[in-house]
């Protein structure tokens, strides 16, 4: 009963509970400078002040290039998103457009000093999908990106930040994921948005994206930002001048720290430990190399203390293990 209780722990993180504003702009906070050529220095640190590397240009700031694309066939959102093969996202510029119709549905103001999380289930093209919107909110004016270490975040977990995280200041989430749909190169890509109360999208708002995407003519995208270490918890800031106003914030957080804490507001856990401690309860959780596997460990482990032997096939992997995510009978 336990083992269904993840799903439902997974699961509830996805309501909204309440409204935040945007976010405020970045100040105040003490940083290491070291000027050179546009190249990133991974940051080792982590919790709620890890180390800070500023990164200075050799020009006047982010270069933005507007790239002309014509608009493609099918790019109609539901609430669970824009679900197609993996080969149709990594087309050129598939991926591109719809992005931008989603930033120009947001508005521009809206982001202009903004915060966005970005991230998703590890399912192969996710690494190189969250460096592109990375670029691309640079481009739309988004001064802070927060992604999950590994570029991992659970639907509820993306939900947990941001409604939690900072005072629930991020704008919403773009969250890489084709829920129970296989992955790898031969499986199925997705993406969708979650608004700033950590819901998704309302009709009206996925419309408007399709809309977008019947005439979008050209996508926004920062070409002289490199990559960012998603596999190591840092900041990376960048700014045009030693001492200059942040131009652009890259954090890459524990993927757990905020949905943990919502966890521990809805659910009884001493409840759980004297259940899980009782000799007549056995107890055994598979992952199947989905994302909840990154969960599990720090739920089950080292918060109910159920032994680490207890839990399998935990480690994400790019096509699950060349298995299907969805723990249903049919596999």
């Amino acid at each position: 009963k336990l083992m269904g209780g993840l799903a439902l722990v997974l699961a509830v993180g996805l309501a909204p509970v309440s409204l935040h504003l945007r976010s405020p702009a970045l100040a105040g906070r003490p940083r290491r400078e070291a000027a050179h050529e546009l190249s990133l220095l991974r940051l080792r640190g982590g919790g709620a002040s890890p180390t800070e590397h500023v990164l200075i240009a050799a020009g006047n700031g982010l270069n933005v290039e507007e790239v002309a694309v014509e608009a493609f066939d099918g790019q109609k959102p539901g609430t669970s998103g824009l679900r197609r093969k993996t080969a149709v996202f990594m087309q050129p510029h598939y991926l591109e457009a719809f992005v931008q119709c989603v930033f120009e549905t947001v508005g521009a103001d809206e982001l202009r000093g903004g915060t966005l999380v970005v991230s998703g289930d590890g399912r192969y093209h996710n690494a190189a999908a969250i460096q592109t919107i990375i670029r691309m909110a640079a481009a739309n004016g988004v001064a802070r990106v927060w992604v999950g270490e590994g570029g991992l975040l659970s639907t509820p977990a993306m939900s947990a930040v941001i409604r939690e995280r900072d005072g629930g200041c991020a704008l919403g989430g773009i969250i890489l994921t084709a829920s129970h749909n296989q992955g790898g190169p031969e499986g199925d890509f997705g993406i969708k948005f979650n608004v700033h109360n950590g819901g998704p999208a309302l009709e009206s708002f996925t419309e408007e994206v399709y809309a977008r995407s019947q005439k979008v003519s050209s996508y926004k995208i920062s070409t002289d930002l490199p990559p960012v270490d998603l596999t190591t918890q840092g900041r990376y800031t960048f700014c045009a001048v030693a001492g200059g106003p942040p131009l652009l914030e890259v954090e890459v957080i524990d993927p757990a720290d905020d949905w943990m804490t919502v966890m521990r507001s809805l659910f009884d856990f001493d409840a759980l430990r004297a259940l899980i401690a009782r000799d007549d309860f056995t107890f055994a959780f598979d992952g199947m190399h989905g994302v909840a596997g990154a969960y599990a460990a720090r739920l089950f482990v080292d918060e109910l203390g159920v032994s680490s032997e207890s839990l399998r096939n935990c480690e994400p992997k790019e096509d699950f293990g060349g298995g299907h995510p969805d723990p249903n009978l049919t596999y």
